[in-house]
C-alpha cells in the first residue's frame, strides 16, 4: 500500500469519525429536547399588594418519548393543594384507556370521561359520568354539556377507509346525539342531529387544491312545535402566496357581520390583526380590535390588544423561552374597571418547569 493510498484512507477514516460524532451529538440534543415532565405554576395578583403574587394553580404533565401527555394532574393552590383534576393514559395487550378524573361536588376525585382505542389508535368509545353539574370539555372534538347523574357514551364508527363516517352520543336518559361526517371531493360536511328537539345543524368545510380552508358553512334548524327557527352562517378565507391567511369574511344569512385582516412579517410571522365590525349598521370601516405580535429570534414575545374606536390597550401578554425554544414564562396583564370606576391592570403570571430526557 502506497503512502497516498495510506493517507487518503487516514482521511476517510477522520472523515467518517467526524459525521459519526456529529450524528450522535444532533441526536443527544435531540434526545434532551425532548420534554419528559413540565410542572406548570399559574400566579394571581394580590389586590391589596400589586406587587405580591401568590400560587392558584399547579399542573403536572409527564410525556413519553413520542412527546405524548401520558398523564397530568391539576392541583388548587389556594385551596391549600387540593388535587382538582387527573388524567392518565393505560394500555392493555392492544387497546388503550384514557381517564379523565375531576373533583365534582365530593371530597374525592371522580371517573369523568373514558375513552376507548383499538390497536390502531381509531377511538371506539368515550363514556362519561358526572357527579357535579355544568358543561366539561373534555378535548377539542370530544365535549358535552353534561346533566346531574346522567351517563354518558360516544360511539365512533368508520368506512373501510379508516375515515370517520359517524358518531353518536347517548345518555341513560335516552337522549341522543348523532353526528355524520360526508366526503366529497375538497369538501367535509358535519351533520349533527338532536333527538326530542327537532333540531339539526351541520358544518361544510371547503377546501382548495393546496389544502387550506377557503370556506365554512354552517346551518342551523329548530323545528319542533313550539319553535321553528332557520340560520344560516358563512366564512370565507384568504390566504397571499405564502399561504398565509391574510383575511376572513363571517356573514349571518347572507348579511356581512364580522371580518378579519391579517399582516405578516419577512419570516412569515403574523404581525397585526384586525377585527371590524359594524357592518349591522352599514359602517363597514369600523374597527373594533387591534391585535399586535411582536417576536425576538423568530419567538413570539409580546402580544398587545387594543380597543379599535380608542387605541387604547386592554390586554398585553409577554413570552420568556429556555434555550430549546420551550416556553417557561408569560405574564399577562388585564385592563380591567373596578365597581368605583377606576381602571387598574390585573396581572396573571404563568411559568412552565421542565424535566427533559
Amino acid at each position: 500500500m502506497g503512502r497516498q493510498t495510506i493517507i487518503y484512507f487516514l482521511i476517510c477514516l477522520i472523515l467518517v469519525s467526524c459525521i459519526q460524532k456529529t450524528k450522535e451529538s444532533k441526536e443527544l440534543k435531540e434526545q434532551k429536547n425532548k420534554i419528559k415532565s413540565k410542572t406548570t405554576l399559574e400566579y394571581f395578583t394580590d389586590k391589596i399588594d400589586s406587587d405580591a403574587e401568590g400560587i392558584k394553580m399547579r399542573t403536572v404533565e409527564l410525556f413519553d418519548t413520542n412527546n405524548i401527555c401520558i398523564e397530568r394532574a391539576v392541583y388548587d393552590e389556594s385551596e391549600k393543594g387540593k388535587q382538582i383534576e387527573h388524567f392518565y393514559i393505560e394500555s392493555k395487550n392492544d387497546t388503550m384507556f384514557k381517564y379523565w378524573m375531576f373533583l365534582f361536588n365530593s371530597s374525592s376525585l371522580e371517573l369523568a370521561a373514558k375513552e376507548t382505542y383499538f390497536h390502531n389508535l381509531k377511538i371506539a368509545e368515550w363514556t362519561a359520568n358526572n357527579g357535579g353539574g355544568g358543561s366539561y370539555f373534555i378535548d377539542s372534538d370530544l365535549s358535552a354539556t353534561m346533566k346531574f347523574g346522567v351517563q354518558f357514551e360516544k360511539l365512533f364508527f368508520y368506512d373501510k377507509n379508516d375515515k370517520l363516517v359517524r358518531t353518536k352520543i347517548s345518555s341513560q336518559d335516552g337522549s341522543w346525539i348523532t353526528t355524520e361526517y360526508v366526503y366529497k371531493g375538497d369538501t367535509l360536511e358535519k351533520k349533527n342531529s338532536y333527538s326530542n328537539t327537532g333540531i339539526v345543524d351541520s358544518v361544510a368545510y371547503f377546501y382548495d387544491k393546496k389544502g387550506r380552508k377557503i370556506e365554512l358553512v354552517e346551518g342551523f334548524i329548530c323545528d319542533s312545535p313550539s319553535t321553528k327557527v332557520e340560520t344560516n352562517y358563512k366564512r370565507y378565507y384568504r390566504y397571499n402566496d405564502r399561504d398565509s391567511l391574510i383575511g376572513s369574511s363571517h356573514y349571518k344569512d347572507s348579511k356581512l357581520f364580522l371580518k378579519y385582516e391579517y399582516q405578516y412579517n419577512s419570516e412569515g410571522n403574523v404581525m397585526v390583526e384586525n377585527a371590524y365590525g359594524g357592518f349591522e349598521n352599514d359602517d363597514t370601516t369600523r374597527l373594533d380590535q387591534i391585535t399586535e405580535y411582536y417576536y425576538s429570534s423568530n419567538k413570539l414575545a409580546q402580544q398587545t390588544v387594543y380597543f379599535g374606536n380608542t387605541g387604547h390597550p386592554f390586554l398585553m401578554e409577554y413570552y420568556k423561552y429556555d434555550s430549546f425554544n420551550n416556553l417557561i414564562e408569560k405574564r399577562k396583564f388585564v385592563n380591567n374597571s373596578s365597581s368605583e370606576g377606576r381602571s387598574y391592570f390585573d396581572r396573571r403570571t404563568t411559568r412552565y418547569y421542565y424535566e427533559y430526557y
